[in-house]
């Protein structure tokens, strides 16, 4: 179920997006979808941001654009980036979650490295964790990354994936942009 983003044309701080990313013009990608991103982001009720499209390369690139643009306007203290791949390794994941955070998880259960994350992770201001290439639904319990009861204001989401249904539905994303 694709959801319209409402998008205040006097939000303050958001500018048109132009130019190019490696080669590929993304000044024909809808604003309302990388607007609407970075409107969603500086909304507090706002936690779980979803894109999806059918390209890969166009989807890649509108999150390195909107990952460089929220730096630039300073909306996240720190940004990390794990791509889930068809089959989702949770180990890995969070691994690679926990580096990103300046630590090594040594914890074998897979529940006591979700729950050190979450630890962790509630720790950070202004936090922008990026999920990419989500193919099914994933447990963000499992993972350690708040959800829920326990959704931070200052973490957020960005899921990307090649299904809006996966987003809306499986991942329970507030904002679902599609890309094409």
């Amino acid at each position: 179920m694709d959801q319209s983003p409402t998008i205040s044309p006097s939000f303050e701080g958001i500018m048109p997006l132009s130019g190019a990313i490696n080669g590929h013009d993304i000044s024909s990608q809808p604003v309302s979808t990388i607007n609407g991103t970075m409107v969603a982001f500086a909304c507090a009720a706002t936690i779980i941001i979803g894109v999806y499209g059918i390209q890969t390369c166009p989807l890649a690139d509108l999150v390195k654009k909107v990952t460089r643009r929220a730096h630039r306007e300073n909306l996240f203290d720190k940004v990390i980036n794990v791509k889930v791949t068809k089959k989702p390794d949770l180990t890995r994941i969070q691994a690679e979650l926990a580096t990103a955070l300046g630590f090594t998880m040594k914890e074998k259960s897979e529940a006591k490295r979700a729950a050190i994350l979450l630890d962790r992770i509630k720790m950070e201001k202004k936090l922008l964790i990026i999920l990419e290439d989500v193919h099914k639904g994933l447990d963000l319990h499992k993972l350690g990354i708040p959800h829920g009861d326990d959704l931070l204001k200052d973490c957020k989401i960005l899921l990307t994936s090649s299904s809006g249904d996966i987003l809306s539905n499986q991942m329970q994303a507030h904002r679902v942009f599609q890309i094409d």
